[in-house]
């Protein structure tokens, strides 16, 4: 198939300023993205819609947890972004925590609530707002209408109110049937955190995150907050319950729990295992201590969270050999406080997967470039889709980022015909083959050309390469105007005071 010369340029011009996803991090979850592939994950999409049921109706008893095990690349992090859409689609809240630093684990999932409390939630507004509005409803405390205003304008004193108004009206119709004390701390903490002002929010962050029997800063205690005899795990647990309320729930999404399970001291057995000196043996042996304790702190920790926590489903990814050693060093209960079956994610093997999966990747590119393409998978033909074997979404995607990348090495649109064995190798120059240096070569080019050509540019060749492979290795995912992300602020929100 051949294009004429600006048909052909334009189309290598949308090849090169495209974002590749093939990798997506961990705050990415907070949105779904237009080339989600419903075929892709098939089951483990029903199992999440089985749980969110279960959980949004409100079900006595513990909901247990649902691990999600694959290789790297087989879509895991992304299948969070399907739990949160369905989430707040069923009314209810989402948490996404990110284990990959974990030193410990109440505290990790303390600051995880606090950092998903700032995200969207169901009316696209803030879930601590969401959360306030919900408890001055059920309390008939405040008309939920009004709160927003409210929340941009109060001071010390009116949140301290609301805050009584609400644990009190809770306290009469009986729906406080734990510890009142806690209660009123958490709703205090929760109706501070929405306050539009700075100082007052930040009274209930520090309140939520602040050590066990330490005294709340003077201001603070001022504000009502007081001396917080019970631990950080009592809070989390308070706060699901709060959640409950309403008609609410919880899912919990734990990501990059493998950096935990899996350290890379615990590739020796023992610090016997590697020639070292007494001293690096000493260091060896204290990594893998606490590696071990970290490991158990993780799984009682997650056992604690399930058994204790209303109307919460908690769905973890991890690879294949953490899920083993999970489940090798768990306790008996911590075992039992998840499905005894994990949902395994599945190679790509039928055709329709891999079609909808790369027409929907070229199909965003063609759209932001306003190309029209012969077919929705163009340039990968049906005899080329047909063609592979079993692969993850991720290795799919770089296949085809890569195709594209000699597309613009070569400036000339090439499309994929080939079949057989030539069909992954790149054999007959129709396939597609992994070529780095092109695709470095290729953005370098791009990325001069086009700011050579706007006013007053000006940029030495060690900060353009400097530039180019900070973006090639540490590319971000693509992004809406209007969508927002874990630790910012919304596009539409007041700037703190």
């Amino acid at each position: 198939m051949s294009f004429d010369s600006d048909a052909n340029e334009n189309i290598l011009k949308a090849f090169a300023e495209r974002t590749d996803i093939s990798v997506r991090r961990v705050d990415s979850v907070w949105s779904l993205p237009p080339w989600d592939t419903p075929s892709v994950n098939e089951a483990a999409r029903r199992a999440i819609d089985q749980k969110v049921s279960i959980v949004s109706k409100g079900a006595d008893g513990v909901i247990p947890g649902l691990p999600v095990v694959g290789p790297a690349g087989a879509g895991k992090t992304h299948l969070l972004s399907y739990l949160y859409r369905k989430t707040i689609e069923a009314g209810g809240y989402f948490i996404l925590a990110n284990m990959e630093n974990m030193e410990k684990f109440w505290p990790t999932i303390a600051h995880y609530f606090l950092l998903s409390f700032e995200c969207l939630g169901l009316g696209g507004e803030p879930q601590k707002l969401l959360l306030a509005r919900r408890l001055a409803e059920v309390s008939e405390a405040e008309d939920p209408a009004r709160l927003s205003e409210f929340f941009e304008t109060a001071d010390a004193t009116s949140l301290a109110k609301l805050a009584k108004g609400i644990h009190s009206g809770l306290f009469k119709k009986r729906a406080l049937v734990r510890d009142p004390a806690i209660a009123l701390d958490l709703i205090r903490s929760v109706v501070f955190l929405s306050s539009q002002e700075y100082e007052f929010s930040t009274a209930g962050v520090t309140w939520i995150q602040s050590g066990d029997a330490q005294d709340p800063d003077p201001e603070a205690m001022s504000y009502g907050f007081r001396r917080r005899p019970y631990g950080l795990g009592e809070v989390v647990i308070g706060l699901t319950r709060l959640m409950a309320l309403g008609g609410g729930f919880t899912a919990v999404g734990m990501d990059q729990l493998d950096n935990v399970l899996l350290p890379p001291a615990l590739s020796f057995s023992s610090e016997s295992d590697v020639e070292m000196d007494s001293e690096e043996r000493l260091k060896l042996a204290d990594r893998i201590s606490l590696a071990k304790i970290a490991i158990g702190d993780l799984s009682q920790g997650l056992a604690s969270l399930i058994n204790n926590a209303s109307s919460t489903l908690v769905v973890a990814t991890v690879l294949a050999d953490g899920w083993t050693k999970l489940t090798e060093t768990a306790s008996g209960p911590a075992k039992d406080r998840f499905e005894a079956s994990p949902v395994h994610l599945p190679n790509l093997t039928r055709f329709e997967q891999f079609q909808e999966l790369v027409a929907r990747r070229m199909g965003l590119i063609f759209k932001e470039s306003s190309i029209s393409p012969p077919y929705p998978a163009w340039p990968f033909s049906d005899d080329y889709l047909r063609s592979i074997s079993a692969l993850t979404p991720r290795e799919l995607l770089r296949k085809v980022e890569s195709h594209l990348d000699s597309c613009v090495s070569s400036s000339k649109v090439v499309e994929c015909l080939a079949s057989g064995p030539d069909a992954e190798s790149g054999g007959s120059g129709t396939g597609i083959k992994e070529d780095p240096i092109a695709k470095l070569e290729a953005r370098f080019k791009f990325l001069v050309e086009e700011r050579e050509n706007s006013p007053g540019f000006q940029i030495g060749l060690a900060e353009g390469l400097s530039a180019l492979v900070s973006a090639f290795y540490c590319g971000q995912p693509e992004r809406s105007g209007s969508e927002w992300r874990v630790g910012e602020d919304r596009p539409d929100s007041k700037k703190s005071k």
